[in-house]
């Protein structure tokens, strides 16, 4: 089969919901009954990276909204074992529409193939059975890509402000300046303020220039690996898009190379903070962030393996990061998605998701104080032991920028039921949050390399 080939089957799953079970509609007064997924199942032999994305129009004006596209694929596995993968999306309805639906396939090279689907309401069509599609698989159902590039979707930070503060651990022998001299580069606009004071709470800097500071006995340094090392605390300006992103990769090589010269296993990244400055957001974007933070914390933490660390480890307990799901006082999912919607404030959002002031945890809420004369919320997602690599950097970043902007910009999420396992959870949060390939294929293979 010619890789630059596409072939395809188009079909739809259904289930017939108990009314007791069911959700309301917007209304209030009818029950939607009707669980639906229409979906495009590119077929085993064919490379779904030639689909830039699919869009389904549901060509009614009873759906708000009425168009939605799916740029991530899934993997489903049908009885017989055969694989396709899946761009879909799942809805829920009172009533049986009648009209047909309008699908259009865009290639990564802008190729256009569009076509319509009537939906079969019988229990009878199989979700992880591609075979039962109403359209044959024929010379109709396939287009071919002229380029055949494999082009990826990525998440660009071209409007994204952020900051980084990171936690460094050296031996003693590399001194404060030297460290601030290596560190320091004139030549790329890079300036390491040499000011070797203690790190206040809630330090921010708010110079053009990133801050070298010794950080004081209240940081979390207890950790017998690190215990005689002296511990830094290396705040960022502000950093915007790609460019901010180049910046990061300088200082990276340079304490690469800082820890090459000290041969030393000790010198070691304690934490990294990334924080997003969303004072811009109103308190219900701030809570579907942190709906579906609870929601796929579990997921999320596969993909900074092994970068979280917890009580258990090396007497480390002052140095790990709490989970904000545990931190909740709901016991299961429901619960916890309640409680968070009945937030009335940014204030009491915050005291929901870190109940423990003292404690950090893994994404963090900071609200200036009321009578301040520039209200600011910053969102601060926080990793600890991790990486001096610019990959796994760089695509955290990425990570961190989508998940905001894309919760923000979403509907309100739903909880997932108990039995949803950190895998699954993983395929769900891509395909209905991030919505980025290229980010997604990046996990999985850390994924794979954290197995092994």
């Amino acid at each position: 089969m010619n890789d630059r080939t596409l072939h395809f089957v188009v079909g739809n799953t259904y289930t017939r919901l108990d009314q007791a079970c069911a959700s309301f509609d917007r209304s209030g007064f009818h029950r939607k009954v009707h669980d639906w997924t229409i979906y495009v199942d590119i077929i085993k032999g064919s490379n779904p990276e030639l689909v830039d994305f699919v869009r389904f129009d549901m060509n009614s004006s009873s759906f708000h909204p009425q168009i939605f596209i799916c740029s991530c694929h899934t993997k489903v596995v049908s009885k017989d074992g055969s694989i396709a993968w899946r761009f879909s999306t799942r809805q829920r309805t009172y009533g049986a529409t009648e009209t047909e639906k309008c699908i259009t396939i865009r290639s990564i090279d802008g190729k256009i193939h569009e076509f319509r689907h009537k939906l079969i309401y019988s229990s009878d069509v199989s979700f992880a059975t591609p075979s039962s599609s109403l359209v044959p698989r024929n010379s109709n159902n396939e287009f071919w890509s002229k380029n055949g590039k494999m082009g990826k979707k990525t998440h660009h930070l071209k409007y994204v402000e952020f900051n980084l503060e990171l936690g460094l651990a050296f031996p003693p022998r590399t001194g404060y300046f030297c460290l601030a001299r290596s560190l320091s580069q004139n030549d790329a606009g890079i300036v390491v303020d040499s000011a070797a004071i203690e790190l206040d709470d809630n330090q921010e800097n708010s110079s053009l220039n990133w801050k070298l500071l010794l950080a004081n006995e209240k940081s979390p340094n207890s950790c017998t690996k690190f215990r005689r090392n002296n511990h830094y605390t290396f705040l960022s300006p502000i950093l915007r898009g790609e460019d901010g992103l180049l910046t990061c990769k300088s200082i990276l090589d340079r304490l690469r190379k800082i820890k090459s010269r000290n041969q030393s296993e000790s010198s070691e990244l304690l934490s990294l903070d990334l924080q997003f400055n969303v004072e811009e957001l109103d308190l219900q974007a701030l809570i579907k962030i942190c709906q579906n933070f609870i929601k796929y914390e579990d997921a999320i933490d596969l993909l900074v393996e092994p970068y979280r660390m917890d009580d258990t480890e090396d007497n480390c307990e002052n140095l790990c990061i709490q989970s904000n799901k545990r931190a909740l006082s709901g016991k299961s999912n429901k619960k916890r998605h309640s409680l968070l919607t009945s937030c009335k404030s940014a204030d009491e959002l915050c005291r929901c998701m870190h109940p423990q002031h003292k404690k950090k945890y893994k994404l963090m809420i900071q609200s200036s104080e009321p009578e301040s004369i520039q209200r600011r919320t910053v969102l601060t997602f926080c990793l600890q032991l991790c990486s001096f690599e610019y990959n796994f950097f760089s695509n955290w970043i990425h990570f961190c920028a989508a998940f905001v902007q894309n919760s923000a910009k979403f509907g309100s999420p739903s909880a997932l039921k108990e039995s949803t396992a950190p895998l699954e959870q993983f395929d769900k949060l891509f395909q209905f949050v991030i919505k980025d390939r290229s980010l997604r294929d990046f996990y999985l293979k850390h994924l794979t390399e954290c197995k092994q």
